[in-house]
Formats: C-alpha cells, sequence, structure tokens
C-alpha cells in the first residue's frame, strides 16, 4: 500500500499498519523510522497516552479500506465486515469490537451500533464461524434487516429452526442489524422451513423479497400450490404457522373460514 511518507509524514494508519506487518508496537515503528534520519522533517502523529504502546494485529484490517491506496481508514464499519474480521483474525465479537472503539479516539471508523445492553453481552464471547459468515452475505442478513423473511431465508439454509436462529442473530441489533421480525413463540419456535416455505412467503414467489405480508388473496395460494404441488389446503396450512411474524390476513384466501 502506498503512503506519502515526505508530506503525510507517520500518520496513524501507518503506523499500525506496520505495527502489524512488523508484529510490533506503533512506538517500535516510530523509533525504527526515525532511525532512517530521512533527509526531510518528518512529522510524527500525536498519540493518545498509552496507544503507542499497542501491538495490532489481524484485527486491526477491518478499520481500513480494503485495497484501497493510500492507505486510510474506513468511514464506518458494518455488522458484516465486524463478523468477517472476527472470524478472519480468531477473535471474538467483544475484542475486535473493542479494537474499533480504541481507534475511533484517532480517526477510526465508528461501530454500527452501541454496543450496550443485554445483547452485547450475548455478543461478547460471540466467536463467528462459516455459518455466520455465510447468514451476512448480500441475500441474507448483509443488507443489515432481520425480519421474517430473512428469518426464514436463513433458517432454510442452514436447516436450523427459527428460534435458533433468531437467537444467534438478533443480538447483532445492538451493532446495527434492524431486526423487525417477532421473536418466534409457541410452535414457531421449533419450525425448520423448506424451500416451499420460502416460495409461499414472497410476494413474487420468488425466494427473495418483497416478503409477503397483509392480506393474502386467493390467487397467491393457487399459484403456490401450482409452484410447489402442495394443495390449496396445504398451503394454507403451512401460512397459518408463519401469520403472526407475517402479519398475514388470511381471511379472503379461506373464503371467510377459520383463518
Amino acid at each position: 500500500r502506498r503512503w506519502d511518507l515526505d508530506t503525510q509524514g507517520l500518520g496513524v494508519e501507518v503506523l499500525t499498519y506496520l505495527a502489524t506487518t512488523e508484529k510490533g508496537t506503533l512506538h517500535d515503528q516510530i523509533e525504527r523510522l526515525t532511525a532512517l534520519a530521512p533527509p526531510f522533517p518528518l512529522k510524527i502523529a500525536t498519540l493518545p497516552d498509552g496507544f503507542g504502546a499497542m501491538s495490532p494485529g489481524p484485527e486491526t484490517s477491518a478499520l481500513f479500506h480494503s485495497g484501497r491506496s493510500p492507505l486510510a481508514f474506513r468511514t464506518s464499519l458494518s455488522c458484516q465486515q465486524l463478523v468477517e474480521n472476527a472470524q478472519y483474525s480468531g477473535r471474538r465479537i467483544g475484542d475486535v469490537v473493542r479494537t474499533a472503539l480504541v481507534f475511533r479516539e484517532v480517526g477510526g471508523p465508528t461501530l454500527p451500533g452501541p454496543f450496550t445492553g443485554p445483547d452485547a453481552e450475548a455478543l461478547e464471547d460471540f466467536a463467528p464461524n462459516e455459518f455466520d459468515l455465510a447468514a451476512f452475505e448480500p441475500g441474507l442478513l448483509g443488507p443489515g434487516a432481520l425480519g421474517p423473511l430473512e428469518l426464514v431465508l436463513v433458517a432454510g439454509r442452514f436447516g436450523w429452526t427459527l428460534a435458533r436462529t433468531y437467537e444467534r442473530y438478533a443480538p447483532f441489533r445492538c451493532l446495527g442489524l434492524d431486526v423487525t421480525t417477532p421473536e418466534p413463540v409457541g410452535d414457531e419456535r421449533d419450525i425448520v422451513p423448506d424451500w416451499r416455505d420460502v416460495i409461499l412467503l414472497t410476494a413474487r414467489l420468488t425466494g427473495r423479497v418483497p416478503a409477503l405480508a397483509g392480506a393474502v388473496d386467493p390467487d397467491h395460494v393457487t399459484l403456490c400450490s401450482e409452484e410447489t404441488d402442495l394443495t390449496g389446503e396445504q398451503v394454507l396450512d403451512r401460512l397459518r404457522r408463519y401469520a403472526r411474524l407475517f402479519d398475514l390476513d388470511l381471511s379472503a384466501a379461506t373464503g371467510g373460514r377459520h383463518a
């Protein structure tokens, strides 16, 4: 990565990058570079007390724009970037968040949320795995929302129950995830969605947003039946299981019968 030492001096960004690469402290990098006696006055960033003694590790990679030159801090971090970084660096979410908070004092990126309260406690020792990386892909939680459809999509992708999926990812609301789905209760908790559920619960039968919501007309039931090889009553039975989560009104689809 390129850094103009002449005009920019030893900034926090380059000191952090070098310390991570050389596996030393920021002060080590200052001493090493000033010992080279460059033929121009070397500007050195003013570091807060104790900051220079830090030995940054791979968890700092999330702080910087990926592949960008010159080296520069990101403006902000997303949930997805924090999860990816924790998994890549072998750290827990709490560790990665605290690193970001330390660097915020010297111009580092902002966090996507306050990381406080019970949700933060739940994520403190959260060690992301391959499932979590997949969960935060663009077609799932990556855009930053956990609504009822995203809950079904993630649970169906992994073969998990709705309860397990909600309990694992809802705490990310303290890091900016917009959790709009109600928490599964009762029999909803044990539902493991399949591909048919995904079709039924999307307005255009595509398995993608927009989600089905509000009044469900008979045509939707008919089209779902054709698409999934389920009978109309089987389609309605499945929709009834999700009616509360998706705020569905099935009265029109059932012809006024008990929805």
